[in-house]
């Protein structure tokens, strides 16, 4: 075989070569492009900054009416148009993934004050949604804080999320009493569940 021809022969296996690895380059970087816009357009906040997405939040839902589809626990549910809300300034026990003491009783009194039923939204003036994407809220029916309500049973514990402010102190108050009284998970569970102060 002549020489040329093996030379030729080299250089199209070589420029084969690099064809292949600069096909498989531009794939992943298309690959990651698309993936991060992916990421991007599914974020909580819809690419929003935080301000921004907080300032939508409040023009959709401060001090409006919704129904709640259902309950999912003690401190959260979904309102009747999808959306997902955490109470927000208290901790319920947990259901999963080891259920907690108190969480059946937290989860079912929550069912009694709102499932199904009309509250008005109240959001915070600092936070209106959480690392999980839910909104942050506080709940109204028939002119009563459902947070407050839900501590004051004892079922539920007083937990503040960052800077928030809005019924601090009525919610403490309210855990105050409980405790003192040993209701919920102050009397009948010991210890008291994660997430409530000791």
């Amino acid at each position: 075989m002549p020489k040329s021809s093996g030379r030729k022969q080299e250089r199209d296996q070589l420029s084969s070569w690099y064809l292949r690895r600069s096909t498989q380059r531009t794939l992943i970087i298309l690959v990651l492009a698309i993936a991060g816009l992916g990421v991007e357009y599914c974020r909580d906040d819809g690419g929003r900054g935080p301000s921004e997405a907080a300032s939508t939040d409040r023009d959709r839902f401060e001090d409006q009416v919704f129904r709640i589809d259902h309950v999912i626990d003690g401190d959260t549910a979904v309102l009747s148009d999808g959306t997902s809300v955490r109470l927000i300034g208290i901790d319920a026990p947990e259901m999963v993934p080891i259920q907690q003491c108190g969480a059946m009783e937290a989860t079912q009194l929550n069912r009694d004050l709102i499932d199904e039923k009309t509250v008005t939204l109240r959001l915070d003036p600092v936070e209106t949604r959480d690392r999980f994407g839910r909104l942050l809220v506080y709940l109204e029916r028939d002119e009563t804080i459902v947070n407050v309500e839900l501590v004051r049973s004892g079922w539920v514990c007083a937990f503040p999320f960052g800077d928030t402010r809005r019924f601090r102190d009525a919610i403490s108050a309210a855990e105050a009493e409980a405790r003192a009284a040993g209701r919920g998970v102050w009397g009948d569970c010991p210890p008291v569940p994660r997430g409530c102060p000791r």
